[in-house]
This record gives structure tokens, sequence and C-alpha cells, in this order.
């Protein structure tokens, strides 16, 4: 159970420091944003831009956008997996 003091974590996947750092950045700077938009308990998943990096370094982030939904849907594939791995049949599963 989360505690009222917890704190938010953030998983930063950047292809590059460079990316790495600039996601860090626009996570600092937009956390009141992202707070009011998805809640500070709900997960959320964006996909971010780094404008220039060679000449900006991580200073330049833009919002390419939410993917939250595309993110934490699971896939027919997920669903196929999971119905096999508890041992019932697909046909079970749906004449339920």
């Amino acid at each position: 159970m989360r505690d009222e003091r917890d704190k938010p974590a953030f998983v930063i996947c950047g292809q590059t420091s460079i990316a790495n750092r600039a996601a860090a950045r626009y996570l600092d700077a937009e956390f009141q944003r992202l707070k009011r938009a998805h809640g500070l308990r709900r997960r959320f998943c964006v996909l971010l831009r780094v404008i220039e990096p060679e000449s900006y370094g991580p200073s330049v982030v833009e919002l390419v956008r939410d993917v939250t939904t595309e993110a934490f849907t699971p896939s027919p594939a997920d669903d196929a997996e999971a119905t096999e791995a508890s041992g019932t049949s697909e046909d079970e599963v749906t004449s339920a």
C-alpha cells in the first residue's frame, strides 16, 4: 500500500545520455502540469523529442504526444498469453 508521503518515480528510456538528461529536465519543468493531467499516483507515458541536440544539448525538448493509452493497454497477444498461463482456453473465457 502506497503512503501519502511516497514520492513519484519516473522511468526515463532515452537512446542517448543527452536524451535522458533532456527527459529529466522536461519532467522537472513540467511536473505540475503533468500532475494536473495525470494525477500524482496514476502512471503515464509521454513521447518527447530533443530538438537539435548537437547544437543545444538537452536544453530544447518538445512533447510529441501522450502515449499513455497505447503504453498501458494490453495487446491481444498479451491477453492470449495471460489466458494460456491461467490454464483456461480462449473459448472458456469468451463464453463466460
